[in-house]
């Protein structure tokens, strides 16, 4: 019979075995990691001293973009995965030596990491973990028994387990701000409230608002009637085009946004009713929250999947829970039940 030569590579176990774990990338990853321009990737878990953190819950970790969030998932084999490194072996045959390739095993991997694409919920992040600023007109601007848990918004940023657009998207969605190093979100209330505030210092200072109007002539006005200029910048923000922070000479408001926050927040701050609210009083007192160039086009359509139609035609705030904390009335909008304001008092005067 004929024979065969079967060749081999020499395979050795190195002493010093690393420690190593093999991370299988998504292709869109892959993608933007061999880019010529790739994105700072940063490893981010919920930190145990989180202000949302359970002590039953274990930190997830994850793997960010600036825009994207994975989860990191530990996937174990039942195969057995070697990080080979190459090596010159010496073979022996007959009375010499000679030097020929082989391989080393430095590390032997037991599990894998994969990496799971998720939509991460910043808004409800934020809810858990930046504490509550309430309306000043209803009394303390600060929980009390949120004192002493407050963070500034780097360190709220720094213990979120996502990316810092995600974050983002969700600070400007609640309308959160910071002040003097803290971080804070209003309750629909306090949103209700300083809307109203602007909407009537708007009304003085800018009366074509779909031109914009003066940043630095406004925000005297609602500082005036208690809010923080931090908060009032936050709400400009919101409801600015591109959601674009306003410089301190003009900001702009976009009417299709601000049709949609101004029904939702007055939807959600109205008093909980078993029997709801009438469609008709909600509608026009939407539209009494609009300049007057908007207020025709305030409909329900703009709230769809806001709202649930009970069986007598009332409607209410749609939210399977919702917080006792974050359930207040609508702010008045009578001025003399608020306190005595000379400029809003001027203002309707004009009007009459």
């Amino acid at each position: 019979m004929a024979s065969q030569n079967h060749s081999s590579v020499p395979f050795s176990f190195n002493q010093n075995q690393q420690n190593y774990r093999l991370l299988e990338l998504p292709s869109a990853l892959l993608e933007l990691i061999i880019s010529p321009n790739p994105p700072i990737l940063s490893l981010k878990s919920t930190s145990t001293t989180a202000a949302n953190a359970s002590p039953a819950a274990a930190p997830n970790a994850v793997l960010c973009t600036d825009d994207r969030t994975f989860q990191l998932r530990q996937v174990h084999s039942s195969n057995s995965i070697f990080l080979l490194q190459p090596l010159e072996a010496t073979s022996s045959p007959g009375n010499g030596s000679t030097s020929v390739p082989g391989v080393s095993a430095i590390a032997q991997c037991k599990a894998t990491l994969e990496l799971m694409p998720v939509a991460t919920s910043a808004v409800q992040y934020l809810k858990e973990s930046v504490p509550i600023y309430k309306d000043p007109l209803e009394g303390e601007s600060f929980a009390t028994s949120e004192i002493g848990r407050t963070r500034s918004k780097l360190v709220v940023l720094e213990d979120a387990p996502m990316s810092t657009g995600e974050f983002e998207s969700g600070w400007i969605e609640l309308c959160a701000f910071e002040t003097e190093g803290q971080a804070w979100r209003p309750l629909t209330s306090t949103l209700n409230g300083i809307w109203k505030s602007i909407l009537s210092a708007v009304a003085v200072n800018a009366p074509k608002i779909d031109n914009g109007f003066p940043t630095f002539l406004i925000s005297p006005l609602v500082q005036e009637d208690g809010y923080s200029e931090s908060l009032l910048m936050a709400v400009l923000t919101r409801l600015s085009p591109n959601g674009d922070f306003p410089s301190h000479d003009w900001a702009v408001i976009d009417s299709n946004k601000c049709l949609r926050w101004v029904g939702a927040v007055l939807l959600e701050s109205q008093p909980q009713r078993h029997e709801g609210t009438p469609k008709s009083h909600f509608l026009q007192s939407w539209k009494d929250q609009m300049p007057e160039v908007w207020r025709d086009h305030a409909n329900l359509g703009l709230l769809e999947g806001k709202y649930i139609q009970l069986s007598n035609g009332s409607i209410v705030f749609n939210e399977v829970a919702r917080a006792t904390a974050d359930a207040k009335p609508a702010v008045s909008a009578d001025v003399s039940a608020r306190g005595a304001r000379k400029w809003h008092e001027k203002f309707k005067n004009t009007r009459r």
